[in-house]
């Protein structure tokens, strides 16, 4: 059956031409009518993928009626008996059309309608085409209709016959007009001029149309090819670059690398925009399987992506001995392969679940709830899944020198950063670093290790410059413009032309011949098979574009900042020689690469930095003259970072899991409550002013158990860290968390902060010692004498409805140094239980500083010094409450939200209202909290002067 919007629309069209008819309603119902039309009959044959038929007859006014031709029609086209009817359009209501019309006008357009219903015929008329393997076919003898309307008056039935569009079409040609044409590839459309009077000939219609056996059998072969063909000239390629690696290593590995990014990227567009046809074959045969809609979009889905990452992962796979032997990887073929399957893994399954949920989102709404929930959980643990078994998870790099510096050059360039992270890239021989969106640097170990310091500087201040201008952000809008321009191409061309158009109206016969010739190539454009994969190719090389721009950009801003352009050249000299990049390279290559040349680079920054020519030259001569060299910078001239430790990389791993886990428990404490008891309410009939008190009493309860379960999850972990932790210490023969040693969670500075996801910047042991308070964590250990503690006060901690406290010790060497930090108790136990925790903590300290020399010694702790830290990444508490974050929270969960809501067939409207007010909420701790400084009872100056030199740095 026809769908309502179609009738509808149907409907609307047949009230406005009788609406036309009706303005004139003083004429007769004689007038004249174009004598070629008069009696003229038009048949609509709409047939679908699976050989049903949407069918529509109008008749000529001036046709008399038939009681027979229904049946007639219905034999004809093999429908059902008694399918085809007149439509029902008692829907509408004149009165309401035109509200203003008199009771004569109202009752001669409702004779009109009735005239034109009287005159139409339609049905739905399932498979009346039989299945011929993977085609459909049929014959239609349509001599008993023509006799019949020979009888009504008509004179000539014009037949529009239109099928999907398929890779083989057949049809009869007696009385058709020429080819058949085509709705913009989807459909394949041909007409037919039938005489009716006098008409002794056969009068029989042959249509099939779908896929033959050797068109799927081409299709196939297409897609063997497209996934077989690039790795085979990898291999070529992979052969060619290990025959040159003995000769010119920088040009071996280049020209592999680029070669293959090329070919994997121009296979992977040319299968998702253009294919030859074959995913267009292979998709229609998927369609005549009368799969479920689940999966009819799941194969589909994968038939367009899966090929695409297969092509990548083969590719990628092949090169592992040019990685080996040519960049001297220390990966296993095993590490190397997981690499790439987790890599692969974590966008194409996600993609493909995500889309496929989209697709069947109308038919399917449960099952596309489902997949998109499975999307982001797939997501998230293949990502973790790769690196746990790579174990190069990013550490961050919490203390020392480097971090010091660039948040030095940070606060000089005016861009705020949240966090550095070293990556471990020393198996991959990966030198390079990073700027992220979240206002994140990254660099890789080996980059460190063979860079000095005034390198290391120059390369900081480029990714710095980076994250100034926003540019990451930027590229990553640019890059889905790029690929998504075919979409909107059309529409943009468009607007831009009616603008044209506009400034051209002063110029009529100029501006119609310059419409005229535009829209006649634009026209041809559309229609161009490779119309798609040529937009895509100008889409990437205006991003690659826009990227090199934004390099130059940076470079020249990083020797501003810096003031050393000396020291850039040197160490993107160094990078292109560990990378094994050469540094000159054609106009061809820097088209569709995203960074310029490394000889162009060093050229512009010389000039910007007013490096003399010959000192340029030397500098180059000099990397010339030490190609195939990567010395490792000396120690005393680089920066030193910790060392990648095994553990710390499990310990990040299980942390993230844990969040990841503290995440979708939370994420269920907030929406399934909500979900339940909307979906419970109307099943009891509930209703009225009692239904409103559950409602309300509900989003009260998800706001209660919301805030109650965070609070709860927070501390989850203690337990946990507590045992590892002190495992780790006596592993290491360290002395703290024996008996009696609180376990404590420490920040620097007088206020509550936040450090990333956690509200403390380190964890560990608080030891009481004769000759000193320690702290024993895994970032920092520092003693102070009994002398250097100068105040000891609780005061409240990180804002929340459970009213944290905090203990914040102020302290003061014989040196002239002074600050305050401030500890948290960490011991595992309920949640109820944390104001006597901060006590009894708080009494300890006290206990300690009355009377230390009741505690034993502990020397194997005397070597600690006092606390001595750089620049500290953390923010402020009322940030966590800022209209900004709470936008950026329910813009992330309101998807989520009306997914469950969907799964579940819940309201969506009542579980977006219970999401908001657990957010607002929750925030409103966050909106009271203001910075108050401790009080130790000192004076005010000596107290402002204490607070100054603790909160240096901080923001």
């Amino acid at each position: 059956m026809k769908s309502k919007w179609q009738y509808s629309i149907l409907g609307l069209t047949l009230l406005i031409a009788v609406s036309a008819l009706a303005q004139d309603y003083d004429k007769s119902d004689d007038d004249d009518d174009d004598p070629g039309l008069a009696n003229l009959a038009t048949l609509s044959l709409n047939f679908d993928g699976h050989g049903s038929l949407n069918l529509t007859l109008n008749l000529p006014q001036s046709a008399t009626e038939s009681a027979a031709l229904p049946d007639i029609l219905a034999q004809s086209f093999h429908c059902p008996s008694g399918v085809i009817k007149h439509p029902d359009f008692s829907q509408f209501d004149s009165s309401d059309l035109q509200k203003s019309w008199s009771a004569a006008r109202r009752d001669r357009f409702r004779q009109q309608l009735e005239k034109y219903n009287s005159h139409i015929l339609q049905a739905r008329c399932e498979g009346v085409l039989s299945k011929d393997a993977l085609a459909v076919r049929g014959e239609f003898d349509y001599s008993a209709l023509v006799t019949a309307l020979q009888g009504t008056g008509v004179e000539r039935v014009d037949i529009a016959l239109s099928a999907p569009k398929t890779a083989f079409f057949d049809y009869s040609r007696e009385f058709s007009r020429p080819s058949p044409i085509t709705d913009a590839g989807r459909s394949s459309y041909v007409e037919y001029e039938i005489p009716v009077k006098d008409a002794h000939t056969p009068a029989t219609l042959h249509l099939s149309y779908g896929l033959r056996r050797s068109d799927v059998q081409r299709a196939l072969a297409i897609l063997a090819a497209f996934i077989f063909v690039p790795m085979l000239l990898t291999l070529w390629m992979r052969r060619r670059a290990l025959a040159m690696s003995a000769t010119d290593p920088a040009a071996a590995w280049f020209g592999f690398m680029r070669g293959l990014n090329w070919l994997v990227l121009a296979a992977m567009f040319i299968w998702l925009s253009a294919d030859f046809g074959s995913r267009k074959v292979l998709l229609q045969w998927i369609d005549q399987q009368a799969f479920s809609p689940f999966k009819t979009a799941l194969v589909s889905v994968s038939l367009s992506l899966f090929p695409a990452f297969l092509i990548y992962l083969g590719c990628m796979s092949l090169s592992y001995a040019v990685h080996t032997r040519l960049r001297g990887a220390r990966w296993t073929r095993k590490e190397f392969l997981a690499q790439q399957l987790t890599t692969v893994g974590a966008q194409a399954l996600p993609l493909m679940f995500l889309l496929s949920g989209l697709t069947i989102l109308r038919q399917e709404p449960k099952t596309a709830a489902a997949l998109m929930i499975s999307a982001l959980f797939v997501f998230q643990m293949l990502t973790l899944l790769k690196f746990r078994i790579l174990k190069t998870f990013p550490q961050p790099l919490t203390t020392g020198d480097l971090r010091d510096r660039i948040f030095t050059m940070a606060g000089k360039l005016g861009v705020g950063v949240n966090q550095i992270y070293i990556v471990p890239a020393s198996k991959g021989q990966v030198a390079n670093a990073y700027a992220a969106r979240n206002r994140i640097v990254m660099f890789t170990d080996y980059l460190l290790e063979h860079l000095n310091r005034r390198e290391v500087d120059g390369v900081a201040a480029h990714e710095l410059a980076h994250l100034r201008y926003k540019h990451p952000s930027k590229l990553g809008v640019a890059l889905l413009a790029a690929i998504f321009l075919p979409q909107y191409f059309s529409w943009l061309v468009r607007t831009v032309m009616s603008l044209v158009t506009s400034l051209l109206s002063s110029l009529p016969d100029a501006g119609m011949r310059f419409s005229m010739h535009f829209w006649r190539v634009f026209g041809m454009f559309e229609r161009w098979p490779e119309r798609n994969l040529v937009l895509i190719m100008i889409g990437m090389a205006c991003f690659y574009l826009l990227s090199r721009h934004f390099e130059n950009v940076a470079d020249a801003t990083a020797v501003r900042l810096t003031g050393d352009a000396e020291a850039q050249i040197t160490g993107i000299l160094k990078v292109s020689r560990l990378g094994l990049v050469p540094i000159r390279w054609g106009k061809a290559t820097e088209t569709w690469v995203t960074h310029p040349s490394t000889f162009n680079r060093v050229q512009r920054m010389a000039k910007a930095g007013g490096l003399a020519a010959e000192r340029l030259q030397q500098i180059l001569s000099q990397y010339d003259a030490q190609a195939g060299t990567a010395r490792v910078a000396p120690p005393e001239d680089r920066y030193q970072v910790p060392p990648s430790d095994p553990e710390r990389v499990q310990i990040a791993l299980n942390e993230q899991r844990r969040n990841q886990g503290k995440a979708w428990v939370l994420l269920s404490t907030i929406l399934l409550p909500p979900a339940l008891l909307s979906v419970t309410i109307p099943q009891l009939h509930l209703e009225g002013s009692f239904a409103f008190v559950l409602y309300a009493a509900g989003i009260v309860f998800t706001v209660t158990i919301a805030i109650v379960t965070s609070a709860s999850l927070g501390r989850s972990s203690y337990e946990e860290e507590k045992k590892r932790i002190a495992q780790r210490f006596a592993h290491e023969r360290i002395p703290a968390g024996r008996s009696g040693d609180p376990f404590v969670g420490f920040a620097p500075g007088p206020y509550p902060r936040r450090y990333g996801t956690r509200n403390q910047w380190d964890a560990g042991f608080l030891v009481f010692a004769k000759d000193g308070l320690k702290f024993v964590g895994e970032q920092v250990k520092f003693s102070f004498a009994p002398s250097e503690i100068k105040g000891v006060v609780i005061s409240p901690g990180t804002p929340s409805w459970f009213r944290y406290q905090r203990i914040y010790l102020r302290w003061e060497t014989a040196d002239g140094r002074n600050g305050i930090f401030n500890l948290a108790s960490h011991e595992p136990g309920s949640l109820w239980a944390n104001r006597s925790r901060a006590q009894n903590l708080y009494q300890q300290v006290q206990n300690w500083r009355q009377q230390p020399s009741a505690y034993a010694p502990r020397p194997e702790l005397t070597d600690l010094k006092s606390l001595e830290l750089g620049q500290v990444t953390c923010t402020s508490p009322r940030e966590l409450g800022s209209f900004q974050a709470t936008l950026r929270v329910l813009l992330l969960l309101m998807p989520v939200s009306v997914v469950v809501s969907m799964l579940l067939h819940a309201n969506t409207t009542y579980v977006l209202l219970s999401l908001l007010a657990v957010r607002l909420f929750e925030s409103i701790p966050y909106w009271r909290y203001r910075d108050r400084i401790p009080q130790f009872g000192t004076s005010q100056p000596e107290s402002a002067a204490m607070t100054r030199s603790a909160t240096a740095g901080q923001p």
